[in-house]
């Protein structure tokens, strides 16, 4: 009797190859998901640097309303963290009405929004100097610029870290901050 030599792969080495194959795609895949991820967050810090030069432009040359230049606000709410509002308000309203009145906001934000960023899938931003709400409000034709809190008026001398993070990422390769500074209405990532 004669045995025949047919060569052929046995399971042993067809299930080595295929999770070899798999292991060298998982190797792959994570530095792709993570540089993917890295790009967003860097994309989010530009985006959001973006959006406030924009409504300090508005602020200085954009009429509506009866042909009448308009304060702009970009309003950043921990409820609402992949969403930031560029929000108007009208040409008398004064730095000290907001800051003593709270219910100014409210209706600046019920009214339709000059402008909205959604942030990239997985992107929030995580906190605005340890405080809920913020409001970077820049008044028209001068285009002078102030931060406002939920609550509190503060001084053209802060700055103001803005906290992006991609799904509550905890280390700082998937998070980073840009600091507005008030002084200087200059955004700094």
């Amino acid at each position: 009797m004669k045995y025949s030599q047919n060569s052929a792969f046995t399971l042993i080495e067809f299930l080595i190859t295929i999770t070899m194959v798999a292991i060298i795609s998982v190797m792959a895949f994570v530095p792709y998901w993570y540089y993917l991820n890295k790009s967003k967050v860097k994309h989010t810090q530009k985006e959001v640097t973006q959006v406030i030069y924009e409504a300090k432009n508005m602020a200085l040359n954009w009429r509506v309303w009866e042909n009448k230049n308009i304060s702009v606000g970009v309003y950043f709410d921990s409820n609402n963290p992949d969403e930031i509002q560029v929000i108007p308000f009208n040409y008398s309203t004064t730095l000290a009405d907001i800051s003593n009145n709270n219910l100014l906001i409210d209706d600046a934000l019920s009214q339709t929004e000059v402008l909205s960023l959604q942030l990239q899938p997985g992107m929030w931003f995580e906190r605005i100097n340890w405080e809920n709400k913020w409001l970077i409000y820049f008044q028209a034709i001068s285009g002078s610029g102030w931060v406002l809190s939920w609550d509190t008026f503060f001084s053209t001398s802060w700055e103001v870290d803005i906290e992006f993070a991609y799904k509550k990422a905890t280390g700082w390769s998937l998070r980073d901050s840009i600091t507005y500074f008030t002084e200087t209405q200059i955004v700094d990532y």
